[in-house]
């Protein structure tokens, strides 16, 4: 049970991190368009 906890907290972590370089990344291509 442990095991599989840390498993989904690193899974839910990377999507998290992916989601966020993705926002990231989009307000950086605006901010760039727009200046």
């Amino acid at each position: 049970v442990a095991e599989s906890y840390v498993n989904c907290n690193i899974w839910l972590w990377r999507y998290a991190f992916s989601i966020k370089n993705i926002f990231y990344r989009r307000n950086w291509e605006v901010e760039r368009l727009s200046g």
